[in-house]
């Protein structure tokens, strides 16, 4: 038989509901206790002490009643039976409603102190950069942030995070030692990045730019979270963004889902693919993975788009880049770009290209502060003969020890810049048929490549011996996705894979290895790697960029792609002849009578001295002053070839 709640049993009810969830009615029921326990007291004076003296008037009663509820020490002094006996009763009234006031205090006090810890109070910030979500990139574009943010001075950036705040919070102590970084401001809260509710709390729509990251794991959960994540920023806030959105992607086949939800507020970084075409690329020299590690950084020189200097504007391409001397143009973007009708930057154009008074120019600059002053440099034209002669490219064999996801897409582009009948062979962990099957859509493709499929463990000399006694020119080692491991370990087995072939090689090849973790960068300084990629770091340092600047995601695009102009390091005597005393303003000239760009150069006497940023120098400041340049040295271009 079901019992009816009584009268007693709803009380009951709605007292646990109002004691549990309103501080305010909490607080409401302590002071209607005391209330209570005030007039109590004047009721025992009254009743038991009419004549004293504190009775003698109900303001005098109410008076001494407050006295002996607030401080139980107060009625040492009265006399007189029936005084006593009212004052031990209103004094412990006072004391059970002091207990109860210092506890409902206390337990207010750890409810707001525990919800600072969950990270859910309001951010009150505007013009900050917003990221959502932490994973191993987060530390790595926090640091290149707070080195692009010295020159605005005080700034700010917001991590939003499922992860638990005081999780964050330990790894950024951890990394900084304090939240603030030079003169960048560091706040944590904990809430979803596809909440509107949460984004509004974290001032999604007043951020200067948002950066999207997605979860450490399987391309497609990760790209799906940033999908979501998307949906909320342009459609689920209910205003409009004041900054646009850097989004990272890990599989190129999400990326026209994620652009087709908004073009006018996403920039799209698809990691995968952006590493594997900077694998084939710096596979393809040496130093080059210094180079670009070095641009994807804000400490140093980084590209830039600016209006063009003063008095320049309307002029050829020829006519600016020959006049500025702090930095060194490199391209031009088009006004069109900001309104999203054309989404590329030109790089390397003709000279005689006018570059309009609404368009940009893309420059390799210290900083965006310094001021640029046109100034015609002094340049020698004279190139060595046989300059202008292109060889010819001869095939070659590439050793590409490990397999992941991106390999298909890295034999695309590795096809367009060798000589037909280049042969290359794959040495992995997985079973023959599964890699084949994996190339399968690419390999037909392939008009100069020839590939080889070889199972074996990379990190094993039996297996590595019978591939490198053939000999190879080139060899480009994975962080292998093949076998399931973390960072570190993949690191392990990379550096042992690239020692190993190393030693067995019967010449000395271009070693190219993928690292994932930066931590590993010192321990392969050790070990004499010289050429790595630090996978991580390089895909930080482009969200960063392209969060600050969300037309460089154009430009990169276009140096990292195998159509157009990319970066090499060419041969000094190609420009110089032997023993020859230079400028690097007349190299610039030189590179451009070869239809290149000179951004820098490369001493051969410090290619291994890691101190000495392995002898590479980017935008040289004095760019008038005769340096020594051998042809032993390489110019660093940028150029549709590498002849």
């Amino acid at each position: 038989m079901s019992h009816k709640p009584g009268l007693r049993d709803k009380f009951r009810y709605h007292f646990d509901n109002t004691m549990a969830f309103s501080a305010f009615a909490r607080f409401g029921i302590v002071f209607a206790l005391g209330i209570g326990a005030l007039f109590v007291g004047v009721g025992l004076l009254k009743l038991l002490a009419p004549s004293s003296d504190p009775a003698a008037s109900i303001l005098e009663a109410m008076w001494w009643s407050w006295g002996r509820v607030a401080d139980p020490g107060s009625g040492a002094q009265d006399t007189g039976t029936g005084v006593r006996a009212a004052e031990i009763v209103t004094t412990l009234s006072g004391v059970v409603l002091f207990a109860l006031l210092l506890g409902f205090v206390s337990d207010s006090v750890q409810a707001k102190i525990a919800d600072l810890r969950k990270g859910k109070s309001l951010v009150v910030e505007h013009d900050h950069t917003l990221i959502l979500g932490f994973n191993d990139k987060a530390v790595s574009i926090i640091k290149e942030l707070a080195e692009a943010n010295e020159s605005r001075g005080d700034s700010c950036i917001v991590i939003l995070s499922e992860r638990d705040k005081e999780e964050v919070v330990d790894s950024l102590l951890e990394h900084f030692g304090a939240p603030k970084l030079r003169t960048t401001r560091i706040v944590v809260r904990h809430g979803s990045a596809f909440s509107p509710h949460d984004l509004l709390n974290v001032r999604a729509q007043d951020a200067r730019s948002i950066i999207v990251l997605s979860d450490d794991g399987s391309a497609s959960q990760g790209d799906v979270r940033v999908v979501k994540t998307v949906l909320a920023l342009t459609r689920g806030l209910g205003t409009r963004l004041r900054g646009h959105i850097a989004a990272e992607l890990l599989d190129l086949e999400h990326k026209d889902v994620v652009t087709s939800i908004d073009t006018n507020h996403i920039e799209v970084v698809v990691a995968r693919d952006f590493l594997g075409r900077l694998l084939v690329q710096t596979a393809r020299q040496t130093g080059l993975a210094q180079v670009y590690s070095m641009l994807l950084s804000f400490d140093g020189d980084e590209f830039y788009l600016l209006p063009p200097p003063a008095n320049m504007a309307g002029k050829s391409f020829g006519e600016i880049w020959s006049q500025v001397s702090q930095g060194i143009v490199v391209g031009y973007a088009p006004a069109a770009r900001q309104t999203g009708q054309v989404h590329a930057v030109v790089l390397n154009p003709s000279d005689d290209t006018i570059v309009g008074p609404n368009d940009r120019i893309a420059i390799l600059l210290e900083d965006d502060s310094v001021v640029i002053s046109p100034k015609a440099l002094p340049i020698s034209i004279t190139l060595p003969r046989g300059s202008l002669v292109r060889a010819e490219h001869a095939p070659e064999h590439i050793f590409v020890l490990g397999f992941h996801d991106q390999l298909p897409l890295m034999l695309s582009e590795l096809d367009q810049y060798v000589a037909p009948s280049t042969r290359v062979t794959i040495l992995s962990q997985l079973e023959r048929e599964v890699a084949i099957r994996g190339l399968s859509r690419v390999i037909p493709s392939l008009a100069n490549l020839t590939v080889t499929i070889v199972q074996g463990d990379p990190t094993a000399k039996s297996d590595l011996l019978p591939v490198c006694a053939l000999g190879f020119d080139s060899a480009i080692v994975l962080a292998d996705a093949s076998i399931p491991h973390n960072a570190d370990d993949t690191d392990a087995r990379t550096l042992m894979s690239v020692l190993l072939v190393r030693s067995l090689a019967s010449r000395n090849p271009r070693i190219i290895s993928e690292i994932r973790n930066p931590k590993t960068k010192e321990l392969a300084a050790v070990a004499d790697v010289t050429d790595f990629v630090v996978s991580d770091e390089l895909v930080s340092g482009l969200l960063a960029q392209v969060s600050e600047n969300r037309d460089l995601s154009g430009l990169w695009d276009d140096l990292c792609s195998a159509e157009g102009s990319e970066i090499y390091l060419k041969a000094g005597d190609k420009y110089i002849q032997h023993d020859e005393q230079v400028t690097f303003a007349d190299l610039m000239g030189r590179a451009r009578a070869r239809g290149e760009i000179a951004i820098g150069y490369a001493q051969k006497a410090l290619e291994r001295d890691p101190s000495k940023a392995y002898g590479i120098v980017l935008n040289p400041r004095n760019k008038t002053e005769k340096f020594p340049f051998t042809t032993d040295d390489r110019l660093i271009v940028i150029a549709e070839d590498e002849r």
